[in-house]
């Protein structure tokens, strides 16, 4: 075992995935879980991403005292 293993055992148990669970997934299951846990956080940021552009498009209207009503 590489320390890639343990780096991976050690985020599935912060993330809330408990220990028993983790120490009794192989290799593979582990490498699956890790890429999906992956998956859903950059969905998650990416969608952050879009709303913080969407809220600030029209920000240009606004900047300094310039209001387009």
């Amino acid at each position: 075992m590489d320390i890639g293993y343990w780096i991976t055992m050690l985020r599935l148990v912060e993330i809330g995935i408990p220990w028993e669970v983790v120490a009794n997934l192989s290799e593979i299951d582990l490498q699956m879980v890790a890429i999906i846990k992956a998956s859903l956080l950059e969905a998650i940021q990416n969608a952050s991403n879009i709303d913080v552009d969407s809220n600030y498009s029209a920000m240009s209207n606004y900047i300094g005292g310039l209001n387009k009503w």
